[in-house]
């Protein structure tokens, strides 16, 4: 129902006797429906208020998510930095091998894990887990804080829980990589890790002769789709 289903004249009509204008009259019946369509009509348009009111709300935040993302962002706008320290990953990741009792602990298997971790994750969320992109190097990909690392390195739980409290997901997506790929020889994680465009293209022979350049993320992002 609405004021298209009375006519003008009887509006006209309703008003006149509204506002007590000499000799108006008005069938009451006439003036109850004017005044039940302008409650109904008013009452719509307070729904109407509250939903854009919701909506207004939803976009606001969702706009201040937008620029709390665009803070992170890299210079490409392509990935996003979660910052994790590349070092604390790599001990809870030498923890799982030894609280799983995975032989053969290393800094080349360590690195190879910590990449396939970072490789994986950067595929499917567009995130990179580490404060430290990864470059090429003689060992295979590797991360500068770890040059001192070795399986002599002291480890524990704590490491695990460390990343755990930054980032739960993470911790899990760590776990399930050891379970995956810890039981690899270096030499069979090393030559999965170095048969993708990404480190080719990082190795010293399209680099002027030397190692350390980093990886490219979107070639990273290629390979991790191709398997």
């Amino acid at each position: 129902m609405g004021f298209y289903e009375i006519s003008g004249e009887d509006l006209q009509q309703v008003l006149a006797y509204a506002n007590k204008e000499e000799g108006a009259t008005c069938d009451p019946s006439l003036v109850g429906r004017v005044i039940g369509i302008a409650a109904s009509a008013t009452s719509n348009m307070s729904r109407e208020l509250v939903a854009a009111r919701k909506t207004i709300v939803k976009m606001q935040a969702e706009i201040d998510r937008l620029k709390l993302l665009t803070k992170t962002l890299d210079t490409e706008g392509l990935f996003v930095d979660l910052s994790i320290s590349p070092l604390l990953l790599a001990k809870a990741i030498l923890w799982l091998l030894k609280d799983n009792n995975m032989a053969g602990a290393s800094r080349t298997k360590v690195s190879c894990l910590l990449y396939e971790a970072y490789a994986s994750w950067l595929a499917r969320n567009r995130e990179r887990i580490s404060s430290e992109r990864p470059h090429a190097s003689e060992w295979g990909p590797s991360f500068w804080t770890l040059r001192n690392f070795s399986a002599n390195t002291p480890v524990s739980r704590a490491d695990f829980v460390a990343v755990a409290e930054k980032h739960a997901g993470i911790a899990v997506f760590l776990r399930n990589v050891v379970r995956k790929y810890g039981a690899w020889s270096d030499a069979s994680l090393k030559s999965r890790c170095t048969r993708t465009a990404a480190f080719r293209h990082a190795m010293p022979e399209n680099n002027g002769g030397r190692w350390g350049k980093e990886l490219d993320d979107a070639e990273i992002v290629a390979w991790r789709k191709e398997l």
